[in-house]
């Protein structure tokens, strides 16, 4: 998870004492999933500025998951769990292969002239004895061939809220990019069809950025803190 943060003050502070801050993207937004609602459309904080937001999708599901969104094993046990619905996969069991590994899937689609920016991925976690152990966000700006994040989830029958740290990312101007949550690694005898592996309370923070570009982890705090230090000793040589 990020801070977000533009003030001098802080600057100043994340410079001084070792603390990284990423500024945040003009028109960031952070959307929710939380699936009270029962469909797999994003809940909270649409519409974003020059980006829709796309629903929840399955791939690579192991039999047919006839309700993906449903109440069973209502999400519990963490800070902010919504305890309704949730949407629930039939993940299929081994290492991750992203041709063939079950996933979760969210398309975001910028205007003409604007990008996608990424910048954040939290959710809440549940896996059942045969489901996903690990799991992987990659994103279709690189054909899914690198981890934007990752990350590991006890096969217990518990929910777990995951605060994961992200690798910003950035897709080219005017293209959707394609969103993948895999979950993989999962053992045993996965039957077609019973969801073993449910996801809640999605938190992303994405935004449109009209260049294409994204500031650096702690570039902007580092700049400004750079400058503001420099006006101070120029202006104490002077007194």
């Amino acid at each position: 998870m990020r801070i977000w943060n533009n003030g001098l003050g802080v600057a100043m502070s994340a410079a001084l004492f070792g603390v990284t801050f990423v500024a945040a993207p003009a028109g960031a937004a952070v959307v929710g999933y939380n699936f009270t609602d029962a469909d797999a459309a994003a809940d909270t904080g649409v519409p974003v500025a020059n980006l829709t937001v796309g629903a929840i999708t399955l791939g690579n599901s192991l039999g047919t998951v006839t309700t993906p969104v449903n109440s069973t094993s209502a999400s519990s046990g963490y800070t902010g769990a919504s305890g309704t619905g949730n949407v629930g996969n039939a993940v299929k069991t081994g290492a991750l292969d992203t041709t063939t590994s079950s996933f979760y899937s969210i398309v975001f689609t910028p205007d003409a002239g604007f990008a996608v920016s990424l910048s954040d991925f939290d959710f809440g976690m549940r896996s059942t004895a045969t489901g996903p152990q690990a799991y992987s966000l990659r994103t279709s700006i690189d054909n899914f061939a690198t981890d934007v994040m990752t990350g590991t989830i006890a096969n217990n029958s518990t929910w777990v809220f995951k605060d994961n740290t992200v690798t910003p990312t950035v897709g080219v101007l005017g293209t959707p990019v394609e969103v993948r949550l895999y979950t993989y690694n999962g053992t045993g005898a996965a039957a077609n069809g019973t969801e073993n592996n449910r996801v809640d309370d999605i938190s992303i923070a994405v935004s449109a950025t009209p260049d294409g570009s994204v500031p650096e982890p702690g570039s902007a705090a580092v700049l400004l803190a750079g400058g503001l230090m420099t006006a101070l000793r120029r202006r104490r040589a002077t007194v």
